[in-house]
């Protein structure tokens, strides 16, 4: 049995600067030992696997060691205790500058210190293997303090365990053309031996084992940030994390599914989606480049396409914009319709259509009247009064205005008549005129609808006699409008000669030339029914022919509602299509027109 000191500077005289200052006495009986190669000042071999140590009083101060454990290594299963004030001071190394605990060996402190050591790498203070063992946790960080290095100043882990905070499956991933934008953030946890966190450590990250993906250190808190940039077709791909210097920690994966482009998302790049700006839109994700916003819209960028005031689409998307034959029915809540065209369920439903017109009004090109509106005419609605307030008003004015243009004339008035006559004729035509779609200036469209309040018996619609019609039959109640329209004159003729003979006959008694009167008068009748309704008439059998063209039609995934032609009087309606427009327009219209 020798008596030694434990490694002192075997391959290196002490200097006064490096001096190791054991207190005394110190002996250690060690047999059968070799100590070999201890660059540290107190440094254990594997072949003293279960040497322990105990440094009670003592200083190890300003040593140093190339690789690790400046002040004291301890490797295999070596077990140190340091008591009474011992301080490890001054000491470096590459990493543990103070001490470097390798392997499964352990250290105790009580009542002592490790400061002012300073490592290169990582561990100013101390290093922990990931299978090294401390005692009171707390008492041990709390005596290692103000010690340097590049990573983990004062205790630095070895890695034992890494582990994937960010969710091990990301769904929708989409890679981005931008330089900044596309990239796949991803946060790890490196930590060592009790939890504590492992600084300054490689991470790697290959998708599917084999394309590296990128390199990450772990911060103090142990918290690798990564940040990858995926580009591949659409897929499930597998992303491995590993520490790059130590394979035997087990890898961490993440499933990352990545998606196609969609609708508002272009594809400049292969295997990228770029989302469009504001001012233009996409429908197509194959497209290279978005397409500018089309006229008579609004484009707050990506799929959204939003018609501007006055203005009409089919369909959320449809790039096909109409102009709105009555502006002011083609206004609505911007935010409302916005909203609703970038929902895919909101916008695929009949909702966002109606969204675009105003409260009256519905269908195509916001052309309908809506429940309790009637049509004043095409395009324009108001609101219904009660039916018997129409039906009333409708007979009393009806039979007034028909009673004053039969009444018969003195002879000092033919004159007259002939000149209202002329008059009439007039008025009438320039209503007909005032009914066609144009934004008339003030100065005409004030008179002119003085003037249709004045013969608003000749069109029933000036009344809103439409709000009376039935959608709920078999016949349309467009269809139904018209047969009014176009019967109407042939009933009042009717009535009037119904009339006419009833007075004559109750006359015959004191008119002996009542036979003789009956023919003028029957032909004045005729005329003035003629007269009245004739505008009417004429307004209702040409409009049979009058036809809106809506969409072109087209492929996906563009989308458009109202393809072709519509009907004037029911923008429902296609023109000379399926249903009873065919029929009217042929059957009614076409021999009405050759008459007239």
């Amino acid at each position: 049995m020798a008596a030694a000191l434990l490694c002192i500077r075997m391959l290196a005289p002490v200097t006064a600067d490096r001096t190791i200052v054991y207190g005394l006495p110190v002996t250690i009986f060690i047999s059968c030992a070799v100590i070999h190669r201890c660059m540290s000042a107190v440094c254990t071999h594997r072949l003293l696997a279960r040497l322990q140590v105990n440094l009670h009083n003592t200083a190890i101060k300003s040593n140093s060691a190339n690789i690790s454990g400046g002040g004291l290594f301890a490797d295999g299963a070596a077990a140190f205790t340091l008591s009474n004030a011992t301080t490890v001071e001054g000491n470096t190394a590459r990493s543990g500058g103070g001490l470097a605990l390798a392997d499964k060996s352990s250290v105790a402190l009580l009542n002592s210190s490790v400061t002012a050591n300073h490592a290169a790498v990582r561990g100013g203070g101390i290093t922990i293997a990931a299978q090294a063992s401390l005692g009171n946790l707390p008492m041990m960080l709390a005596s290692v303090h103000s010690n340097t290095a590049h990573y983990g100043d004062n205790a630095a882990a070895d890695p034992n365990n890494l582990s994937l905070i960010s969710q091990p499956e990301v769904e929708g991933f989409v890679s981005r053309a931008v330089a900044d934008g596309g990239f796949l953030s991803t946060t790890l946890n490196v930590t060592g031996q009790y939890g504590l966190p492992a600084e300054g450590i490689v991470v790697s990250a290959e998708l599917g084992g084999t394309e590296p993906l990128g390199l990450s250190w772990s911060e103090a808190s142990g918290i690798s940030n990564m940040f990858l940039r995926i580009r591949k077709p659409p897929g499930r791909y597998h992303v491995s994390f590993t520490l790059q210097e130590l394979r035997d920690v087990p890898a961490v994966n993440m499933s990352v599914a990545v998606r196609g482009c969609v609708p508002g998302e272009v594809a400049p790049i292969p295997d990228t989606c770029e989302p469009c700006l504001p001012g233009s839109y996409s429908l197509d994700p194959s497209l290279a480049l978005c397409q500018p916003c089309p006229e008579g819209a609004s484009c707050p960028g990506g799929a959204v396409i939003l018609p501007l005031p006055g203005w009409w689409h089919s369909a959320a998307y449809s790039p096909q914009l109409h102009r709105c034959p009555n502006a002011d029915a083609c206004h609505s809540s911007r935010e409302t319709l916005q909203n609703c065209a970038s929902n895919m369920t909101c916008s695929a439903s009949s909702e966002y259509a109606q969204l675009q017109c105003n409260t009256a009004y519905t269908g195509n090109i916001c052309g309908a009247c809506t429940a309790g509106f009637g049509a004043t005419k095409p395009f324009h609605c108001r609101a219904c009064m009660k039916p018997a307030v129409i039906i009333t008003l409708y007979v009393l004015v009806y039979t007034f205005s028909l009673a004053e243009s039969g009444r018969p004339q003195q002879d000092g008035q033919q004159q007259v008549a002939s000149l209202l006559r002329c008059l009439v004729l007039y008025s009438q035509w320039i209503l007909l005129v005032a009914s066609l779609n144009i934004d008339w200036p003030a100065s005409i469209a004030y008179p002119v609808q003085v003037v249709a309040w004045f013969w608003s018996t000749a069109n029933a619609e000036a009344l809103s006699f439409s709000c009376l019609l039935s959608n709920s039959s078999a016949l349309p109640a467009s269809a139904q409008g018209v047969l009014f329209y176009v019967v109407l004159p042939v009933i009042v003729l009717v009535l009037l000669l119904l009339l006419e003979a009833l007075l004559s006959k109750l006359l015959h008694k004191r008119a002996v030339s009542a036979a003789a009167q009956s023919a003028d008068r029957l032909a004045s009748i005729a005329m003035v029914v003629v007269f009245f309704f004739l505008p009417s008439v004429l307004r209702t059998v040409f409009g049979l022919f009058v036809c809106i063209p809506l969409d072109s039609p087209v492929s996906p995934p563009y989308s458009a509602q109202a393809v072709g032609s519509f009907w004037v009087y029911d923008v429902g309606t296609q023109c000379f299509g399926p249903g009873w427009h065919k029929a009217l327009s042929l059957g009614l219209g076409l021999p009405l027109m050759l008459l007239l």
